[in-house]
């Protein structure tokens, strides 16, 4: 572990197919960089130990368009099964000495190393403990869990990611309030033409 946080491994879910685009997302260029690069560099500039970014069958594509710094690549060749397979991936590929997960997604280009930064703060460390930002009242990712949760995250299905294992666990979530809406993601291109012009 590099130590500069709170013992928590970062993980960039940016495995999917990009079916409704017709091409992968994750290469979409955003203000003279792709997609994937805003979330690699916010995560790599935030408090993390370290940093993963999980990919899908697209890897071979994008890997030699993106900058990883001291972030580690990590295939999901099950990706298919949805955004479960990926987080169950990257759990059993983090550091085992973790204290905790932080779950990112890699489509959110104004997703700043300073909200990871608050995300982790509000995470204490404890096993059972879960912290996630609350966008306007609205909470989504990113999100931290605690090492208790390894095996509920790699047993998960589907993909609807973590929020079933939030729901269960909801009494247990410490929530970081952020007067922002909700980072865009992209997923449609009528998504990015928005992103675009947004900007």
């Amino acid at each position: 572990m590099v130590g500069k946080g709170a013992g928590v491994t970062g993980v960039i879910l940016a495995a999917g197919f990009s079916r409704r685009l017709g091409r992968p997302k994750q290469l979409l260029e955003y203000r003279g960089k792709p997609l994937l690069q805003w979330a690699i560099d916010a995560a790599l500039n935030a408090k993390l130990d370290e940093v993963l970014v999980i990919l899908g069958e697209a890897a071979p594509m994008i890997l030699p368009k993106v900058e990883l710094g001291s972030a580690r690549a990590v295939v999901n060749e099950r990706a298919i099964e949805g955004q479960s397979a990926s987080i169950a991936k990257a759990v059993l590929a983090a550091d085992p000495g973790r204290r905790g997960t932080l779950l990112m997604l890699g489509d959110q280009p104004a997703l700043m190393s300073g909200d990871l930064d608050l995300v982790i703060a509000a995470f204490d460390g404890r096993v059972d403990a879960i912290s996630m930002i609350s966008w306007q009242g609205d909470p989504r990712s990113p999100v931290v869990f605690g090492r208790g949760y390894d095996e509920e995250l790699i047993a998960l299905t589907g993909d609807t990611g973590a929020r079933p294992l939030i729901r269960r666990h909801w009494s247990n979530v410490r929530f970081v309030e952020i007067d922002r809406p909700v980072p865009l993601d992209v997923d449609t291109e009528e998504d990015y033409k928005r992103l675009i012009g947004e900007d």
